[in-house]
């Protein structure tokens, strides 16, 4: 499941402030990588495959499955009725992380610093978004489109 099912799902099922919300911080999230790699210009690691182009650092992949992991963390997990699957889920989606940090590191695509500094990207704009989302949350709720919204 990407993040466009879970939208998808979220929006069909009165959560569509949350739904813009994952777009919005998805979004941005992206835009905030493709700068920090234009600013800080990194090569990538030697022998790494030709079909990776651009700077190493951040991490893209690694930035935007965070990013994925972080909304269905805090969106679609707390819906969840049974603790146990909702324990099950955040494992999954830990070794899920843990596994696309080591990929990138394994297929020389990335240096290790590469991936936690993606991570700690990922997690600083996801603050700023939260922050963003407390503030207007409310106020989105109130447009007509997105009317009977759960917040």
């Amino acid at each position: 499941m990407d993040i466009h099912h879970c939208v998808f799902f979220l929006w069909g099922f009165k959560y569509k402030v949350p739904a813009l919300w994952a777009i919005f911080t998805l979004g941005f999230g992206d835009i905030i990588g493709a700068v920090v790699k234009q600013l800080i210009r990194r090569h990538r690691p030697p022998l790494h495959l030709g079909v990776d182009s651009g700077y190493s650092f951040p991490s893209g992949h690694v930035l935007g499955v965070f990013l994925v992991i972080s909304i269905i963390w805090i969106v679609v997990v707390p819906v969840i009725d049974h603790a146990s699957v909702r324990f099950i889920i955040r494992a999954l989606m830990i070794v899920w992380l843990i596994l696309v940090m080591f990929s990138r590191i394994y297929l020389n695509a990335h240096y290790p610093t590469d991936t936690l500094g993606a991570a700690l990207v990922a997690y600083c704009w996801l603050l700023v978004s939260e922050m963003l989302y407390i503030n207007y949350a409310p106020k989105v709720a109130r447009y007509r489109f997105v009317i009977h919204t759960k917040i």
